[in-house]
């Protein structure tokens, strides 16, 4: 592929052995430009990369390099577009695999370090415990008998028709209107309390 615009491409620096080298973000790829990727192997010829490729251009697919118009500085501060010949971080690689110069390996693993981070799955968000909607989603079916003390929480389900009352007003809940106590319950608890002061001889 020829002349393709790098308008869009938002690009990023990165160090390799103290060569600054522009990493292009292009189509969800990484790209490394050729001149780049001469300096970080240690040519003194800024084209020695795109000489490399175009005696081995049949061991790259066709996705691992194109040209593209690149924006540079020209005279007086002017600037100017340049064709410039690219690489995708595999293509990069496989340029390394044919250089002969003393940091092509180490270049190589650096590059597939990239690779790697690039290829790892994302890490998803540890997940959150709210403690509120914990205790709503567990109480949400049924009655409970809550009580804390000394840090502790405590729960114990009760009956749906159970009267959760301190004993010191049980007396008055009894004879308040509307209380709620049917018939055969005051009988029972009539019955109840007869039997418990008979034990204890005050009947």
């Amino acid at each position: 592929m020829t002349g393709t615009s790098m308008g869009a491409l938002a690009p990023t620096t990165v160090d390799f052995h103290g060569h600054p080298l522009t990493i292009i973000n292009r189509d969800g790829q990484q790209w490394l430009s050729a001149a780049d990727i001469a300096r970080a192997l240690g040519y003194a010829a800024s084209d020695a990369v795109s000489r490399i490729y175009r005696r081995n251009v049949d061991e790259f697919t066709p996705g691992m390099s194109l040209t593209v118009n690149l924006t540079v500085n020209g005279i007086n501060g002017s600037q100017r577009e340049k064709e410039a010949r690219i690489f995708t971080l595999r293509g990069a690689h496989l340029i390394a695999m044919f250089a002969s110069t003393k940091v092509a390996k180490e270049f190589r693993r650096w590059v597939l370090d990239i690779l790697d981070k690039e290829a790892a799955p994302p890490v998803a968000p540890a997940p959150t415990f709210d403690p509120t909607q914990a205790l709503e989603r567990f109480l949400s079916d049924g009655r409970y008998f809550v009580t804390f003390k000394n840090k502790t929480l405590s729960l114990r389900q009760i009956d749906d028709d159970a009267f959760v009352i301190p004993a010191s007003r049980f007396a008055a809940a009894i004879a308040q209107p509307g209380s709620g106590f049917t018939t055969p319950q005051l009988i029972e608890i009539v019955h109840a309390a007869a039997s418990k002061l008979k034990a204890r001889g005050r009947v």
